[in-house]
């Protein structure tokens, strides 16, 4: 990690001597940082290498991961220091959110009266003020993630999709933290194209596209060999969770037209997505008769994601009724694979979505015990979300399935998401929750 990472101040153009800022930018470093990465080494540390190593040299940066840093460090359940008075670090981090969202506007602002082709040292469109850019609005749109702010976040990720695509027409298409960057959107995109709110941004698979294509993992006896180090998660299963969004939001949209019979395209993606995940799984089962140690826990990972993606698939696209039998085996293979992996692994911070994706569908009292569990451990300090927001979501829903005793009533909340009772609304699990 370099030297200027430790150091008191990082540079004399940022209000660092603020002990509120200060301790924000060190909790980043010294907590967050490692915490929402599965690298066991601080110098494979790729939000620090990439990411917050440019913030001596680009205050928008700065500011926008010290808004980060407090959006994620309120979300964690841990004592604060008695040295440290919240209240000033609760100013410190609005108003760096408000001075790195004043620098986007800004660029916006010139970029809409300058040409693409102007790129001059100054110009938004220069590669530098591109990179500087994305990253600003990576750290707002992770820092939204975390404070829940659906509205803010969608505009952020609009911006952020769009500098991406300019940024792949300049030479940034070889820059290790474009990709990178480019990387942590893509995953941001999936992720949202899978939630149950309406997400209505088009996007290619980024995620897919900044992939390292000689990246190979050092554990030969893997299944799955193309696994993103920083995220955690097989190219190929990125791949299979974005075609799964794009299906799933199809037949959302055609269910609300009337029009879900003529949607041909829809069907024949579904019968595509349908196909791989098939297929994926048999080879993955496969591999699993033919080894003879226990799965690697990235293994153990992808497998739960292939699985919750092959539940909203069975729910979602194929509206099968819940007490399918091949809907509760899934759900059990979601499980087991998180159960594979133990809690205090780098690997279980990364399973939020498979538990979430198994707890919303499960009405067993032993899978909920299991959740509780895993979730209690992530409270601690692990995630970017607020998974005491997501607990509460699981215990709301939890508590209405105990209220019905009619299948029927059950799998319509199940299934399609709307409230049981005419006094309770269920909120929606949005990427907030998510992620």
């Amino acid at each position: 990690m370099p030297l200027h990472l430790n150091e008191p101040t990082l540079n004399p153009r940022l209000p660092f001597t603020h002990p509120a800022t200060s301790y924000l930018w060190q909790e980043f470093i010294q907590s967050i940082a490692p915490g929402i990465c599965i690298e066991d080494h601080e110098h494979n540390n790729q939000v620090t290498k990439y990411f917050a190593s440019n913030a001596a040299s680009w205050p928008s940066l700065f500011s926008a991961i010290i808004f980060l840093s407090y959006s994620v460090k309120s979300n964690w359940t841990i004592q604060h220091p008695l040295f440290v008075n919240m209240t000033e670090v609760t100013t410190a981090a609005v108003r760096m959110e408000q001075q790195a969202v004043s620098y986007i506007g800004d660029v916006m602002s010139r970029e809409s009266g300058q040409s693409t082709s102007n790129e001059t040292q100054s110009s938004p469109n220069n590669p530098t003020h591109r990179l500087t850019t994305l990253s600003t609005l990576i750290a707002l749109c992770s820092a939204y993630i975390a404070g829940e702010n659906i509205s803010s976040l969608r505009t952020c990720l609009g911006h952020a999709m769009r500098i991406a695509r300019e940024g792949f027409t300049t030479d940034l298409a070889a820059d290790e933290s474009f990709l990178f960057l480019v990387r942590w959107l893509g995953y941001i995109h999936i992720v949202a194209l899978l939630d149950e709110t309406d997400y209505s941004i088009d996007a290619p698979n980024y995620f897919g596209i900044a992939a390292k294509p000689d990246h190979v993992s050092p554990n030969r006896e893997q299944f799955f060999q193309d696994v993103d180090p920083f995220i955690g998660i097989s190219h190929s299963v990125g791949d299979l969770l974005y075609r799964l969004g794009g299906v799933l939001r199809d037949r959302r949209n055609a269910s609300m037209t009337g029009h879900l019979s003529e949607s041909w395209r829809s069907d024949t993606d579904s019968v595509d997505v349908e196909t791989r995940m098939q297929l994926l799984l048999r080879r993955l089962k496969n591999h699993r008769k033919n080894e003879k140690k226990p799965p690697s826990h990235l293994d153990s990972y992808n497998e739960a994601l292939v699985y919750s993606g092959l539940l909203l698939f069975l729910l979602f696209s194929k509206e099968e009724p819940f007490n399918l039998g091949l809907v509760q085996s899934t759900i059990n293979h979601i499980l087991d694979s998180c159960a594979a992996v133990p809690a205090d692994a780098p690997v279980a911070k990364l399973m939020l979505l498979p538990l979430f994706t198994a707890g919303s569908r499960t009405t067993r009292p032993l899978h909920h015990d299991f959740i509780r569990r895993r979730l209690e451990v992530l409270k601690s300090g692990q995630c970017i979300v607020n998974v005491t927001r997501t607990m509460e979501l699981l215990e709301e829903r939890w508590r209405e399935q105990k209220k019905s005793d009619d299948s029927q009533l059950m799998y319509s909340f199940l299934s399609m998401r709307h409230s049981l009772t005419p006094d309770l609304e269920l909120q929606e699990a949005s990427v907030c929750v998510l992620f």
